[in-house]
């Protein structure tokens, strides 16, 4: 869809015109299989359309109907839920999460007491981190909330932004239990309904049922390959929306319209503000990559805010295995970006297609955002491949030669525990042990005594360390996997 408006300059009228070309260099030179794109102005969705292809293999279009995981831009509706909820009276940003979760207990007893909704929707626990344990078990959302108490915290409490997708399951939990409604049910009939964003789901398995829809792809020795959807259920609200550019659009018109949507008042002026507020200073490297020229860069609720050449923007990204989202606002301007994308690490195309738009209707001279990113991206290559390079040499020159397991190999095999990440089991496939956690594999390999190579599988990439532990019996105890867990061996 393009609709037809009078736009204010002829540089804007060039950039519709010359989208095409960029849009198809950008899938070239990134590989990616395709993306959508649409473009708010003024109130008005002044551009939709879709480029590429669904699928590998397939060659279905995506056009501005397709649907895509968005993954972390759901933060902006759990939050926008939260106040919804404020505006109703029927909570305060600033009430304890333990006024309506009465059993939620994190590590820090402190903590406990005094963690709020706002500090949820600003990721200001002192969690960080464990991000894998939503996907150790069939946890429902209570039970992912339950396992956080096992968390030990990284920093210090409302210093720091850490576990993002944790804290907005706590969100909708809360949302439950003040509506009595599943947070899946109150975003459809409070923001899908009225939006008219009709193509939108709440779960991976909103977006499998539906007949046009993207697949994420990744890399395999430089092959692009399909995979699945990767954002478990559990997290859903700090995750898991499914959705397409036209739906999308109509979410930006909502914030641009600073609550209002055709005349009808969804969300206050004052919930707006607050969400677009800054409510902690960013320190992370990675988001200055991702907001060239900032000057500053804070996160409000449910939003990233920045500036660019002395113009505030507000914007969110959202990232699983092999698919990026990305929604941007210039509210000063009434404009607002929505880029979704099939590919392999495509979140910097898609930034730098959000740029291109930025700089076109601000009147800013022509640059190309993507070399730039492209040579970013050699150079992180380059600094992985040296990194993995100096490990590999470190580990070796530790390796003891010429050893052997203490156990036969099926005396590994069983299913082992941890409190917070759940369990992950042990077997043996022909003469060699294969290591799972949820829906991650790897494939080991014996490297000393009674350690071995995980080599995992995709969408993992390198690998890791795992050491068995034996008791005094000669039994295994424990199992120690690097840069993860300690699991015990069950019964």
């Amino acid at each position: 869809m393009q609709a037809q408006t009078s736009l204010s300059t002829s540089v804007q009228q060039d950039l519709l015109s010359e989208l095409n070309d960029y849009v198809g260099k950008l899938l070239r030179d990134w590989n990616i299989p395709g993306l959508a794109l649409a473009i708010v102005k003024d109130d008005e969705t002044i551009f939709a359309k879709g480029y590429g292809i669904r699928k590998i293999g397939e060659h279905k279009p995506i056009s501005e109907h397709t649907i895509f995981g968005i993954s972390s831009v759901t933060k902006s509706f759990t939050a926008a839920a939260i106040g919804l909820l404020v505006d109703e009276g029927k909570i305060a940003w600033d009430d304890p999460v333990i006024k309506y979760l009465p059993d939620f207990q994190l590590y820090d007893a402190y903590v406990t007491q005094q963690l709020t909704l706002r500090d949820l929707l600003c990721a200001r626990s002192g969690l960080d981190g464990g991000d894998l344990m939503r996907e150790g078990g069939d946890f429902d959302r209570n039970e992912v909330i339950y396992r956080l108490r096992y968390l030990e915290p990284t920093h210090g409490f409302r210093t720091e932004q850490g576990a993002f997708t944790f804290m907005y399951t706590i969100a909708g939990q809360v949302i439950a239990s003040v509506t009595g409604r599943l947070w899946d049910s109150f975003i459809k009939e409070r923001f899908f309904k009225p939006l008219g964003m009709s193509a939108s789901g709440t779960s991976r398995t909103s977006a499998l049922h539906a007949r046009n829809v993207a697949f994420p792809h990744l890399e395999n020795n430089g092959i692009l390959e399909p995979y699945i959807y990767s954002i478990p259920d559990n997290v859903s609200p700090g995750g898991g929306i499914t959705s397409n550019v036209l739906d999308l659009a109509q979410w930006l018109r909502l914030q641009l319209g600073k609550g209002t949507f055709k005349q009808k008042q969804i969300l206050s002026t004052d919930v707006i503000n607050e969400l677009h507020t800054p409510h902690m200073i960013q320190r992370s490297s990675l988001v200055k990559l991702d907001h060239p020229e900032a000057l500053f860069a804070c996160y409000g609720l449910g939003w990233f805010l920045t500036d660019y050449r002395g113009h505030k923007v507000i914007d969110h990204g959202g990232t699983m295995p092999g698919m990026d989202a990305l929604v941007a606002m210039l509210p000063e301007q009434q404009l607002g970006v929505v880029v979704l994308a099939n590919g392999f690490q495509s979140r910097w195309p898609l930034i730098a297609l959000k740029q291109k738009i930025f700089d076109s209707f601000l009147e800013q001279p022509e640059h190309d955002w993507s070399e730039d990113f492209l040579r970013m991206r050699q150079q992180q290559e380059q600094q992985v491949k040296e990194w993995i390079a100096q490990r590999q040499k470190q580990r070796a020159n530790h390796r003891v030669a010429n050893t052997h397991p203490s156990l036969s190999l099926e005396r590994y095999v069983g299913e082992y525990d941890d409190t917070f990440y759940g369990r992950a089991f042990i077997s043996k496939e022909g003469d060699k042990l294969t290591f799972r956690f949820g829906s991650k594999y790897a494939d080991l390999e014996h490297w000393h005594y009674d350690t071995f190579k995980a080599h995992w599988r995709k969408p993992l990439v390198g690998d890791d360390l795992i050491s068995f532990v034996l008791d005094q019996e000669g039994k295994v105890e424990e199992m120690r996997v690097t840069n993860f867990a300690t699991f015990v061996r069950g019964e």
